[in-house]
């Protein structure tokens, strides 16, 4: 295993080069954010600190409205990532970034040591790629496991976020960043999500008056539930429930 060749790749905003390679490339994305298409594959989100794999002979290219750098490393050996998890985010102390900072310094240099320190690179980033990986499948049964405790207590006005993190393996801040960024929702926002998501069941369905509703769907406070739903919806629980009669 050792790493063949390192991009520094600065790009404005639009649609990059359409190209492939014929090693399995690793991309972490420095600054900016917007999107990377692996034809075959899929479309993929990223933002400062995502780390994509790209598979051998992969045609791809990135999309974007913003300035964005990528430090790429291509690797002569089979991807470490399976095909539907190419994707995840450096730690919080940068370590892949260290590392891809590093490969660049000694793919750019010269001297007996550069190829040894190539390998030793290349060794140190399948290292950090597995770690990562692990760690973001750990992640993600965290993030999973308070979303199905938030559905089956969000009728329960009583329920709180705060009890349904209760127990999860990391810092609240760090948890919530976690969380954000698999669902696109703060906690306490995902729980009203799926309050206003049932509500809008039990209008449609079960035609209950709003103060009915409302309590069947974790509110106390009527005007705050048409507040909330209103927001969500764009429209308040009476005009919903009549666009069904």
């Amino acid at each position: 295993m050792k790493i063949v060749h390192v991009i520094n790749a600065i790009y404005k905003s639009g649609k990059s080069l359409v190209h492939m390679h014929t090693v399995t490339e690793y991309i972490l994305a420095v600054e900016g954010r917007g999107e990377i298409i692996l034809e075959g594959i899929g479309k993929f989100k990223f933002e400062k600190g995502t780390v994509i794999c790209v598979p051998p002979n992969t045609v791809h290219y990135n999309i974007t409205d913003d300035h964005y750098e990528h430090l790429c490393i291509l690797i002569d050996a089979e991807p470490l990532l399976p095909r539907d998890k190419l994707v995840f985010f450096d730690d919080s102390n940068g370590t892949c970034e260290k590392i891809w900072s590093l490969a660049l310094d000694a793919y750019m240099g010269s001297g007996s040591g550069r190829e040894e320190m190539l390998e030793a690179l290349a060794y140190a980033a399948s290292v950090a790629i597995r770690e990562r990986s692990q760690t973001k499948e750990r992640e993600n049964v965290e993030v999973k496991k308070v979303m199905s405790i938030m559905a089956e207590h969000l009728t329960d006005p009583e329920f709180s976020v705060s009890e349904a993190m209760r127990d999860v393996a990391y810092s609240p801040a760090y948890f919530r960043k976690l969380f954000n960024e698999q669902t696109g929702h703060s906690p306490v926002g995902y729980l009203s999500y799926l309050r206003i998501e049932n509500a809008m069941r039990l209008l449609k369905f079960d035609k209950l008056t709003v103060s009915a509703t409302a309590e069947m769907s974790g509110f106390l406070d009527v005007r705050y539930f048409c507040r909330v739903f209103k927001k969500q919806t764009g429209k308040t629980p009476s005009e919903y429930a009549k666009s069904f009669k």
